[in-house]
């Protein structure tokens, strides 16, 4: 069993937080069912923190089960809250390309308003910036501004790095991870007309390690950044995932965590696993999963951006009766359709 449709892709893993109150018709998202603060007893495999975070390089990716790895990244913990309950936006307060500002507001822009959301989404490929002043609240359009400066979007006459301030933190892009030379291409794109802000894609976790904390969710959703550190070691995709040895309490007091929320470092979201990822084309991310009696195996998209978890399955022509399905992309008719769960 297992395969799938869509060029061998089975599915999303959605890993947002969805809406604060889902329909009783819709599932719990994923990381909330797979989470559990409570002693289950023998065999229990639940994770005790809802917590993840993810970390790319050029080919191979890691998702970090109940917090991160401090091994993965190489300075601090940079922490900022979300300021979201449905996905994982933060303050992003300026942007420039080299030394020309993308994201600039006007003086007539409040102080508490000089910001616009950056969503973190692994689902998007590339840094989604808007083709439009926001209704007057910038000085400039920023994906106009920053095709002017580079000519050509494909052959780029200039090659400077990206700057984002993240809730007053500048995170640097550099060519080399923008500009896709197995593609001959930049990653970098203009937003839907009436978005408000920023997406923000593959480019950045390729070169930054980023936490989702939802333990004290809806209340509080903590993103942490790190500097990828580019002795780690990561996974290959088809080798067996790995339980990270257990971190002394020491170990633990002494981690490099910045803006942290009150208390936060005394019980920082260390991961307890490291699950393999596939990083195709440097653009999207597929994990392998199983589902069902017996085990059907199907390799899905990894999406921060999505609160879905759905595999892709084809109905039976013939089926006695309507709706049942065979997952796995069965050959014998029948259109295709997603199966959430």
């Amino acid at each position: 069993g297992g395969g799938g449709m869509m060029g061998g892709m089975g599915g999303m893993m959605g890993s947002a937080m969805g809406a604060k109150a889902p329909p009783p018709s819709l599932p719990l998202p994923l990381l909330f069912s797979l989470t559990s603060s409570k002693d289950l007893g023998a065999g229990d495999r639940m994770l005790k923190r809802r917590a993840f975070s993810f970390v790319s390089g050029e080919t191979k990716g890691e998702i970090h089960l109940g917090g991160y790895d401090p091994a993965a990244i190489q300075g601090d913990m940079f922490m900022t809250p979300c300021i979201s309950t449905h996905d994982y936006s933060v303050v992003a307060m300026s942007l420039k390309y080299g030394s020309t500002d993308l994201i600039k507001f006007k003086p007539s822009v409040a102080k508490g308003a000089q910001y616009v959301p950056a969503i973190m989404d692994s689902g998007t490929s590339c840094l989604v910036m808007p083709d439009s002043d926001l209704g007057g609240k910038l000085t400039v359009s920023p994906f106009s501004t920053w095709k002017d400066a580079v000519g050509s979007v494909d052959a780029p006459a200039t090659q400077e790095s990206f700057f984002l301030n993240i809730a007053g933190r500048e995170f640097e892009i550099p060519y080399h991870i923008w500009y896709l030379s197995d593609t001959n291409q930049s990653c970098v794109q203009k937003a839907p007309p009436g978005f408000p802000g920023l997406l923000v894609g593959d480019v950045f976790f390729r070169r930054y390690l980023v936490l989702f904390d939802l333990e004290r969710y809806p209340e509080e959703v903590v993103i942490g950044i790190g500097l990828h550190n580019p002795s780690y070691s990561l996974l290959g995709y088809y080798g067996d995932s790995q339980v990270i040895p257990k971190i002394s309490a020491d170990k633990v007091q002494s981690l490099n965590i910045t803006n942290a929320p009150p208390g936060y470092t005394k019980h920082p979201a260390i991961a307890t696993d490291r699950i393999p990822l596939y990083n195709q084309f440097q653009t999207q991310y597929f994990i392998n999963v199983s589902v069902g009696t017996p085990r059907q195996n199907f390799t899905v998209i990894f999406d921060t951006g999505s609160s879905v978890f759905g595999i892709f399955s084809q109905c039976i022509a013939d089926a006695p009766n309507y709706g049942s399905c065979s997952f796995g992309g069965y050959q014998g008719g029948g259109g295709g359709m997603m199966g959430t769960g």
